[in-house]
């Protein structure tokens, strides 16, 4: 038996948030078999580069050489890649063929795209890869050809081998923590466009730095507490995810206990970390007996702030008043769209009236909350100026303050809404118009310029009605207005800017400023 040590190097093109879920809970379980694992996170802005208009970002050719030398050794190289990460993933898989080691692709878009990414990777993990890059390291070993490996597509004398997916594993529990160890792992410097490593003083810098009631802004930590959703939207994979594994629950949560585990390591491993930001898509889909078991082992053994998201059909006032009394202080609730033909579309079942109760129940603690973000989506293709505006509608109506997040619709690889925007022939270039298009870079419309109005600082609620009069709409949506709106909506995002800067210079928080400026080169 070939007791050689087995070496893998993971990289992550990512935002410049580098939770990295994916890449961080293989390198745990992997590292826990006795793989020696190099991680490399490429952090790099959507801004710096345009493609026909749309958003391309391509790393300096020095830094990937560095990137070259550090998995030089490895014997598997394997890319996790998102769609809007596919030319990065490219660029870097093109970098490292000469180095003749084999690579591999995973993560959600080689998942939906697996014919697509073995044109340029040499294979291609569907689904959960922790198994099943394991078993590929121990055939690479022993030059074994993985073509009988679950979960994996290669090729095999030119023929494509699709193997079906592995059974998923029924319990989280069985996973080890993300991996936040430090060991092997490397970061691009985006001062200096260098590959260093990943110190806990550069991870302080790098964690999103959150604020607090008390108007701090202190380093969060996310974790993931579950895997999948319990809900069908239409323009999200997760229809297709729980396809590929059929009758298998693909929504799967960790126990309580091993959640809470982590967060006591991670709270006594980094002392700096102020919040801690549970990152699931709906986190109070859980029982009830779950949030309060949390919430009380939550207040005695971590104490610290935290975040979560939630929806509108999920949140009950006894969950909340537990999580608050725990330490909740911020959550994103997706509303996406108001009208019904709208939320028929994106299999959303909440109603207005379940939104205002949810919005009117987050309004009620709002001394011990910060402002909770909404989500909508703008920009669809299948909805109308009137149904836009019904979504404009519901959130005037909503108690304030809150905030936004403001997504223009990506119909996603693996999506039921990319199946239907394929059929009925809108997708021309799927590159430029998906893999290209920045999510949070909705259209210059009036009735999205409407919407904007609602966010704080809010117009006059008089001004936003007269705005929004049939006889107005009538003359104001027009396309040859749209560049004076898109000026209006940069000026709007600078104001904004501008006001957020004063108020840190006002703070004296000086250190918010830079790091921002640091994390936007």
């Amino acid at each position: 038996m070939d007791n050689k040590v087995m070496k893998l190097a993971l990289i992550a093109p990512t935002p410049p948030d580098i939770s990295a879920f994916g890449v961080r809970s293989l390198s745990a379980f992997l590292r826990q078999q006795g793989v020696q694992v190099t991680t490399i996170f490429l952090p790099g802005g959507v801004e710096q580069t345009r493609y026909n208009r749309r958003f391309v970002y391509r790393y300096p050719e020095p830094l990937l050489e560095q990137v070259k030398a550090r998995v030089s050794g490895a014997d598997l190289i394997g890319v996790s890649l998102m769609t809007n990460y596919y030319d990065r993933a490219v660029q870097i898989t093109e970098s490292l063929r000469p180095l003749r080691i084999p690579i591999i692709w995973g993560g959600i878009h080689p998942t939906v795209k697996p014919d697509e990414s073995l044109e340029h990777a040499d294979m291609v993990c569907i689904g959960e890869g922790e198994e099943a890059l394991f078993e590929v390291l121990e055939h690479v070993r022993m030059d074994r050809h993985p073509a009988g490996v679950g979960n994996i597509w290669c090729r095999e004398n030119g023929t494509i081998v699709r193997n079906a997916p592995r059974p998923l594993g029924k319990t989280l529990d069985r996973y080890p923590f993300a991996d936040y160890s430090g060991r092997h792992d490397f970061i691009t410097n985006l001062e200096k466009n260098e590959l260093v490593s990943l110190s806990a003083d550069m991870l302080r810098r790098l964690l999103p730095h959150e604020p607090t009631p008390q108007g701090e802004f202190l380093p969060s930590y996310k974790i993931l507490t579950a895997r999948g959703c319990p809900y069908q939207c239409s323009f999200c994979a997760i229809q297709m995810l729980k396809q590929l594994y059929g009758e298998e629950k693909f929504h799967r949560t960790r126990s309580i206990d091993h959640v809470m585990e982590e967060l006591k390591y991670i709270k006594g491993k980094f002392p700096f970390i102020g919040i801690i930001n549970i990152f699931d898509d709906i986190f109070l889909a859980r029982p009830l007996e779950d949030i309060l078991d949390f919430a009380r082992r939550y207040k005695e053994d971590i104490g610290l702030p935290f975040e979560c998201q939630v929806s509108a059909g999920t949140l009950t006032e006894k969950k909340l008043d537990v999580l608050v009394g725990a330490g909740l202080i911020f959550v994103e609730m997706g509303i996406q769209a108001a009208s019904e033909a709208s939320r028929n579309l994106y299999c959303r079942k909440e109603t207005d009236d379940t939104v205002l109760r949810a919005a009117t129940l987050l309004h009620h603690y709002r001394d011990r909350m910060l402002p909770p973000c909404y989500h909508v989506i703008l920009d669809n293709p299948w909805e109308t100026t009137e149904q836009t505006l019904e979504t404009f509608d519901l959130l005037t109506c909503l108690p304030g303050p809150f905030w936004m997040k403001k997504a223009s619709l990506v119909c996603y690889p693996g999506t039921p809404l990319y199946q239907r925007a394929r059929s009925e022939g809108m997708l021309r270039d799927e590159k430029a118009e998906i893999y290209r298009k920045h999510l949070h870079t909705p259209s210059a419309s009036y009735p999205n310029l409407l919407i904007h109005l609602v966010e704080p600082p809010r117009f006059p609620r008089s001004l936003l009605r007269m705005l929004r009069r049939p006889s107005v709409v009538k003359i104001l949506d027009r396309r040859g207005l749209q560049s004076f709106y898109g000026l209006f909506l940069r000026l709007i995002a600078i104001g904004r800017l501008f006001g957020k800067g004063l108020g840190a210079l006002l703070r004296g928080d000086v250190k918010r400023i830079k790091r921002y400026l640091w994390r936007t080169r």
